[in-house]
């Protein structure tokens, strides 16, 4: 960790690296749908905040809530969409 930490704190990325450790497969899920939204562009659009989220706000990036925040951020689905769409929200 701590060479992770000596590189990241050279560069302008803050984190805590203190964050849950959760699954990351419905941020993958919600990835793949903002590809099918919007193609790679929404797929940037939507990467930022879910990296926001994980890495600099130690937010769990398997709850919903949290990913239906990213999308509303990235302005490719309304929480409500996000919430519904079984391809996010199911676990695994």
């Amino acid at each position: 960790m701590y060479l992770v930490t000596t590189h990241a704190n050279a560069l302008p990325f803050v984190s805590s690296f203190s964050g849950p450790v959760c699954l990351t497969t419905p941020a993958h899920r919600l990835m793949t749908k903002a590809y099918e939204i919007g193609g790679p562009s929404a797929q940037s659009a939507l990467i930022t905040p879910i990296f926001r989220a994980y890495y600099e706000d130690d937010l769990d990036i398997s709850d919903p809530e949290v990913l239906a925040d990213a999308a509303v951020q990235a302005t490719i689905m309304s929480k409500a969409e996000v919430s519904i769409s079984p391809a996010v929200c199911r676990r695994s």
